[in-house]
């Protein structure tokens, strides 16, 4: 059977939910990330 994309099990994330979770900001009721906290949690480096 094959698995839906865009569909994930919690037991198959790379990075804790609640990590994600305590990235998210509201800006003017609208979820927003910082592309920082973003590349923090994929680890990579943000080019200015």
């Amino acid at each position: 059977m094959h698995k839906q994309r865009g569909c994930m099990k919690s037991s198959d994330s790379v990075i804790p939910v609640e990590r994600i979770e305590s990235k998210i900001y509201y800006i003017r009721e609208t979820k927003v990330m910082l592309a920082s906290d973003l590349a923090d949690l994929y680890e990579v480096s943000v080019s200015h």
